[in-house]
């Protein structure tokens, strides 16, 4: 895989989850977070490398569409690139 792309799994935890279960979008959206900022270190633009040159990222939004969450016990794998 080339280092503009990266993907992570992420096991789904009782703790993760709602009173149903499946994993809660709080929690999803951490994980997305969690990609987001490990890919941005690999790139070179990471919270340390930014703040040598006064600088930083922010995300501005997220989108998502969802079809269906996993649940407990499960794994998610998770892709990302820059854009």
């Amino acid at each position: 895989m080339d280092d503009r792309k990266l993907e992570k799994e992420f096991a789904v935890h009782v703790y993760d989850t709602g009173p149903d279960g499946k994993l809660s979008l709080y929690t999803l959206f951490d994980y997305l977070q969690d990609i987001a900022s490990d890919h941005a270190v690999m790139l070179g633009y990471g919270r340390d490398d930014l703040l040598q040159r006064n600088q930083f990222w922010v995300l501005s939004r997220m989108y998502a569409e969802i079809s269906k969450l996993p649940g407990w016990g499960e794994k998610l794998l998770v892709r990302t690139w820059p854009r």
